[in-house]
Formats: structure tokens, sequence, C-alpha cells
């Protein structure tokens, strides 16, 4: 193996893989929908359930209109029958 690829995959093996990338961005600007819908979309695929519902929510809670997305991103595939979910959707109807 070179070198700079074994030390890339050293580097990424110690990234924490629980802190999503939209977070500085949440903190810079927290009334971003698509920034809550990033970060519920990023722990979804996580399998971060309650993480990804209570990022929804807030992501609805500060005017995520859009049910498209929810209904198509593979992403929320495994909460969609979540009653919990479908409460959010709901909501944004």
């Amino acid at each position: 193996m070179r070198p700079i690829l074994a030390l890339a995959l050293l580097l990424l093996a110690e990234t924490p893989a629980a802190k999503p990338p939209d977070l500085p961005r949440a903190e810079v600007d927290p009334d971003n929908p698509v920034i809550w819908y990033n970060r519920a979309a990023d722990y979804a695929r996580k399998g971060d359930r309650k993480r990804a519902l209570a990022d929804l929510r807030q992501a609805a809670d500060k005017g995520w209109k859009d049910v498209v997305p929810l209904q198509g991103d593979g992403a929320f595939a495994p909460l969609r029958q979540d009653p919990e979910f479908q409460q959010i959707v709901s909501k944004i109807h």
C-alpha cells in the first residue's frame, strides 16, 4: 500500500462518525430548515432514528414545506412507517 493512501485511510478511520457535516452550519444558521433536513437525512442514513426524527422535526419547525423529498429520499425509507415520522410529514402538509 502506498504511504499516502495508508495515511488517508488512517485519518478517515479517526474521523468521528456521529457528528454530521452540517452541525457547524446549524450552529451558525439555526433557522435554516435545509440544514436541519440534511442533518436528519445524515442521521437516518447512519441508522440513528432518534436524532434523525429530532432534526426532521426542527426542519419542519423552521419552515421546511416540501414533502416530496421526504417521500423520495432513500435515507428516510426505514422511517416512513414510523408513527413519529408520519406525524412530522403530516405537519409539513
